[in-house]
C-alpha cells in the first residue's frame, strides 16, 4: 500500500461535532480504511456481518478474488489523486453471504494529512437481481414466436412484451410500454369460450377474440391468459396468436359449405324434376302399350281370323307365329334381351322368339328357311351370349322367364 505518511490514522480528531452518530444513523454502508485499506470504522447499516467482525481487517477480504487487484488500483489512484471513484462490487461480508453494492470512494484529509478512504455502499443486491431476471425474460420472450403481454392483473397495464408483439400490433416496445389491454382489444372482456384465470399456475383462460393493431385493423387473435409470481409480485401473462389465415381459411370453407349446400338444393330440386319426368314417362309407355294392345285386339286380330279359313295347314305356322307376335307386341321380351348385354343379332333374336314359342329345331328351320344345322349353331351361339353355356339351364325356360 502506499506510504501513510506522517501522523497517526486517528478519527477522534476529525472536526465534526458527533460524526459517529451521524454516519451510524445512515442507511448505506459507510467503511473507513486506513491508508493500508484495513477497516478502522464501520456503521451498523446494511452489513451481513458485525462491525465488531469487520473491523481491524482488510477490505480486500471481502472481496472476490477476481475483483481483488481493480479495487486496490482503484483505491490507489484515489489516495494519489484525490479524485473521487465509483464502482460496483460484489462482496462476502460473512460465509455463504453474496452482496452487491454500488460503491463511491473519496479521500479522508484532515489537516492536509492524507488519512486514508471513505468508502460508501449503498447495497444493490436486489435492485441488480431483478435487473437480471428482467433481462432473462427479455431473452426468453425474444425467443417465443408468439406475441407476450406481462400485465398489471389489476390495472391490465402493459409491463413488458418481446419482439413479436411489436411485429403484431404496430407499436414500438416504448409505446406499448404506456398502453393498457383496452387499447389493444377490439372488444374488450373475456374471451369467448374462456373462464376468468385463477391463482398462478391453477388454470388459463383459452378462446378466440378480436384485437386492433395500431392502424385500427382488427384481427382475431386466440389469447392463452395465466397467472405469474415474480417474487413476491404477480403478473398475469398472456399469449397472443394471430388467427388470421384460420380465420380466413374457416371463412373459406364456410362460404364453399354454403355453395355446396346451395348445389345440392339445386341437385335435389333437378333430381325431382327428373324423378317426376321419368314418373309420367312410365305412365305413358303403359298408356301406349293398352293402347296398342286395344288397335291390335280391335282391329287386326278379327283379319287375322277371317285369314286363318283360308290358309293352308303348311301355312297357318307363320300365321300363328303372326298372331302371337302380336299380342306381345308391347312385352318386355325384346328389351329384357338387349338389357342382358347378349348382343344378339337380329337371326339370333328370331331363333329365340321361336324357341320361346316352344317350337323344335325342324320347326323354326321350316319356318326361317334354314337348315336343321344352322338352327343348332343359332341355339350355341344364343346360349353362349346370354352365359348359359355348361350350366344346365334349359333355353326355353329361361327366354319365357325373361319375357315375364
Amino acid at each position: 500500500m502506499l506510504d501513510p505518511g506522517p501522523g497517526s490514522f486517528d478519527l477522534q480528531g476529525v472536526g465534526v461535532v458527533g460524526w459517529r452518530q451521524i454516519i451510524g444513523g445512515l442507511l448505506d454502508s459507510i467503511l473507513v480504511l486506513d491508508r493500508d485499506g484495513i477497516i478502522r470504522f464501520a456503521n451498523r447499516a446494511n452489513h451481513a456481518a458485525s462491525v465488531d467482525e469487520l473491523l481491524g481487517r482488510p477490505l480486500s477480504e471481502l472481496m472476490l478474488p477476481e475483483d481483488r487487484e481493480p479495487t486496490i488500483a482503484i483505491h490507489r489512484a484515489v489516495l494519489e489523486s484525490g479524485e473521487p471513484a465509483t464502482y460496483q462490487r460484489s462482496y462476502k461480508p460473512a460465509p455463504g453471504v453474496d452482496r452487491i453494492y454500488e460503491v463511491r470512494v473519496s479521500r479522508l484529509v484532515q489537516s492536509d494529512v492524507v488519512l486514508g478512504l471513505i468508502v460508501s455502499g449503498r447495497d444493490i443486491t436486489e435492485r441488480v437481481r431483478v435487473q437480471e431476471r428482467e433481462q432473462h425474460l427479455e431473452r426468453v420472450l425474444a425467443l417465443v414466436p408468439e406475441a407476450v403481454l406481462i400485465l398489471d392483473p389489476r390495472s391490465k397495464a402493459l409491463l413488458a412484451s418481446n419482439a413479436a408483439t411489436v411485429a403484431l400490433y404496430g407499436y414500438s416496445s416504448e409505446a406499448l410500454l404506456g398502453l393498457t389491454l383496452r387499447d389493444l382489444e377490439a372488444r374488450p372482456g373475456v374471451a369467448r369460450g374462456g373462464r376468468a384465470p385463477t391463482s398462478a399456475g391453477l388454470g388459463a383462460t383459452r378462446g378466440i377474440c378480436w384485437h386492433r393493431h395500431r392502424d385500427g385493423t382488427v384481427f382475431p387473435v386466440g389469447v392463452t391468459t395465466s397467472r405469474l409470481s415474480q417474487g413476491d409480485q404477480e403478473v398475469e401473462l398472456r399469449v397472443v396468436r394471430d388467427m388470421s389465415p384460420l380465420h380466413d381459411l374457416q371463412e373459406s370453407l364456410e362460404q364453399g359449405r354454403d355453395l355446396l349446400m346451395a348445389k345440392n338444393e339445386l341437385l335435389e330440386q333437378k333430381n325431382a324434376a327428373l324423378r317426376e319426368l321419368i314418373d309420367q314417362v312410365r305412365t305413358e309407355r303403359v298408356r301406349v302399350r293398352e293402347q296398342v294392345q286395344a288397335n291390335v285386339c280391335n282391329l287386326v286380330l278379327p283379319h287375322l281370323d277371317r285369314l286363318r279359313a283360308r290358309l293352308q295347314p303348311a301355312e297357318l305356322l307363320d300365321l300363328e307365329l303372326l298372331e302371337s307376335n302380336l299380342h306381345e307386341l308391347t312385352s318386355s321380351f325384346g328389351s329384357r334381351i338387349s338389357d342382358l348385354g347378349a348382343w344378339l343379332s337380329p337371326r339370333e333374336v328370331e331363333v329365340c322368339n321361336h324357341i320361346r314359342q316352344g317350337r323344335t329345331s325342324q320347326q323354326i328351320a321350316a319356318a326361317l328357311g334354314l337348315s336343321a344345322q344352322s338352327v343348332a349353331v343359332h341355339r350355341r351361339n344364343i346360349r353362349r351370349k346370354l352365359r348359359l353355356t355348361h350350366r344346365g339351364v334349359n333355353l326355353q325356360t329361361f327366354l319365357q322367364r325373361e319375357n315375364g
